[in-house]
């Protein structure tokens, strides 16, 4: 019988050893899930604030680039070479961490730009994604009518593509009424001729080897440089306006109107001579009509934006835009973009 009492009071020994054992093991992973808990609920703090910033970082871009209309153009512009804008700013002093926003292009003409905000705090990083979209429509044609077109079409009527293929002479359709308000204290003065035509009575633009702007008759500027874009403002007030080419030139022009106006295409009526206007006319605003004078011919190399377009039985008119895609101009594409669709406007889904 004592050996057998040596043996109970052995496996109590037992007993108690495996009892304090996994007593340990359980504080120990009591321990440790306490951390692993620990850390998660800081790792998702860091996330939640990381998400915060990004989500900051998101809204206060897109709100600049609704106001800033003519600087959300030039990013576009950019884009159309550059692929990604990537701008930067650290928030740690403020306990914020840090927030980088790329803007990027989803269609080949950069009417749709898409920005993603990545918010860091502490090593954790969250991105939230946001797009802005041009109201205005995209130039695919040397001829943009939004409204309409009026007049008939005949052999003696053409538009011609960028490509060099004969187009339809159609319009957009858009009852298009254009209610922003077009700021020129806005515009880059270096990128821009800016001519005030306030209290202008007629304004007549003739093109010879050089660019001849007249006021009332009398001579207002000389413009020479290739590629210059004059915007003619607080127009509204002239009795119309005159654009004619007596001569043909290698320079490029684009003649942007903000104010509706009564725009006339005049051909140029004196010995006979053919000859073209190199310009691209942007007066989203205003009527472009297309004079009948002895069965000459108005010949555009560029192209036409206009609210409505017409022209007589027996008008003679040409608009070329061979080879005449203004998209990758910057300055051009901010003007178009605040004139034609009044802005940007922001989604939180791709549209």
């Amino acid at each position: 019988m004592k050996p057998q009492a040596w043996k109970k009071k052995g496996a109590i020994l037992v007993y108690v050893v495996l009892i304090m054992a996994l007593l340990i093991v359980f504080g120990v992973g009591m321990i440790f899930l306490a951390n692993h808990n620990s850390n998660t609920t800081v790792n998702e703090v860091y996330a939640e604030q990381a998400y915060l910033t990004a989500r900051s970082g998101l809204r206060s871009t897109m709100t600049m680039m609704e106001e800033d209309t003519a600087k959300t153009s030039d990013v576009a512009s950019q884009l159309k070479t550059a692929k990604t804008l990537t701008s930067s700013v650290d928030l740690t002093a403020n306990k914020l961490g840090t927030v980088s926003v790329q803007v990027s292009c989803t269609d080949t003409d950069c009417t749709i730009l898409q920005i993603d905000s990545t918010g860091t705090y502490q090593g954790v990083s969250q991105t939230v994604t946001g797009y802005m979209k041009s109201s205005a429509p995209a130039i695919n044609s040397p001829f943009v009518v939004f409204n309409d077109v009026s007049g008939n079409t005949n052999a003696n009527t053409k538009v011609i593509g960028f490509n060099g293929d004969s187009l339809p002479i159609t319009s957009q359709n858009m009852n298009y009424e254009n209610e922003t308000t077009f700021d020129v204290d806005n515009l880059d003065a270096s990128k821009y001729k800016l001519i005030d035509c306030t209290d202008v009575k007629t304004v007549t633009i003739i093109q010879r080897s050089v660019l001849y702007v007249n006021f009332n008759n009398k001579l207002q500027g000389i413009y020479s440089n290739n590629n210059t874009v004059l915007v003619l403002y607080n127009i509204d007030s002239a009795a119309g306006v005159v654009i004619t080419a007596s001569a043909n030139t290698a320079n490029h022009y684009f003649l942007v109107f903000p104010d509706a106006q009564n725009i006339d295409l005049m051909p140029f009526a004196k010995n006979n001579v053919e000859t073209y206007m190199n310009a691209w006319i942007v007066a989203p605003n205003s009527n472009i009509i297309v004079d009948e004078i002895n069965a000459f011919h108005f010949k555009l190399k560029g192209g036409i934006v206009a609210k409505t377009f017409e022209w007589g039985s027996s008008s003679k008119w040409t608009v070329d835009g061979t080879g005449q895609d203004p998209t990758e101009n910057t300055a051009f594409m901010n003007l178009y973009n605040q004139l034609a669709g009044g802005g940007w406007t922001r989604s939180y889904e791709k549209p």
